[in-house]
């Protein structure tokens, strides 16, 4: 689902700048095959682009927010990040593969070989790459949403995060993973957090899908 199409209009209105794009292989972008490395690195690269952005990401998108903020063996961070909102994502990687592998019935060994994949592609541990590692990497204003009945990754996931670093974390409920990009309460915390987290002179956001 295309975070744009809960964010965008809010956040225009509010008088942001905001370009929001689709991943490969997601929404109205070509390809099949997507990579958190590669998916890192367009956040990294639209946010050199266009400067003074704060990355707003929703599951997926959060994570690789989080990515191209704290960067990577593999991957140079972007310093034009000037702040981070993460909505509904999750920790650590090693228990979102965990996930995966529960929902498909795979084989502990399968799920082994999938963790030493994303670890040659990171260039590091899989341990390294978690929420709380990449916020306290990156030091920068963190807002964090969450649906208390999160069925997809679980509340723990911000509430960890939330209690580890310096993040801020707001709770919402009856929302699920997906409606609560559609929330307006959701929408009025984000832009609220923006008009303190980002030079007014400079409002220009960069929107992971």
């Amino acid at each position: 689902m295309c975070i744009r199409a809960g964010f965008v209009a809010p956040l225009q209105g509010a008088g942001k700048r905001v370009v929001a794009f689709d991943f490969p292989g997601n929404g109205e972008s070509a390809g099949n095959r997507l990579t958190f490395d590669r998916a890192g690195q367009i956040a990294v690269d639209l946010a050199n682009q266009y400067g003074n952005a704060a990355l707003l990401g929703h599951s997926f998108g959060a994570s690789m927010a989080v990515l191209a903020a704290a960067g990577a063996p593999t991957m140079q961070p972007s310093p034009e990040v000037r702040a981070l909102v993460l909505v509904a994502g999750a920790d650590e990687l090693s228990d979102v593969t965990q996930r995966f592998a529960d929902t498909l019935e795979l084989k502990p060994e399968v799920k082994a070989l999938i963790d030493r994949r994303l670890e040659e592609l990171g260039g590091d541990a899989i341990g390294r790459f978690s929420g709380v590692v990449g916020v306290g990497l990156a030091g920068l204003p963190t807002l964090l949403l969450h649906d208390r009945g999160d069925s997809i990754v679980p509340i723990s996931d911000a509430e960890r995060i939330a209690r580890e670093t310096h993040a801020e974390l707001i709770e919402v409920t009856r929302l699920g993973h997906n409606r609560i990009l559609y929330a307006s309460e959701v929408h009025d915390h984000v832009v609220s957090f923006l008009a303190a987290h980002l030079p007014v002179s400079e409002d220009r956001v960069q929107i992971p899908a």
